[in-house]
């Protein structure tokens, strides 16, 4: 039995690991698409001036 509640513990620790990557990529990505935005829109601009 104890065993299994250690085991249950790593599963958990992992999930969490997990959701933490996944949150980091997520916010990595929305931040590399907002600035490939802003260089777009700065690049349209200095275009038309």
């Amino acid at each position: 039995m104890g065993a299994e509640i250690e085991m249950m513990e790593v599963d958990i620790n992992e999930n969490e690991q997990i959701q933490a990557a996944c949150g980091l990529v997520r916010r990595f990505a929305h931040e590399v698409l907002s600035r490939q935005k802003q260089y777009r829109d700065d690049l349209l601009v200095s275009c038309l001036q």
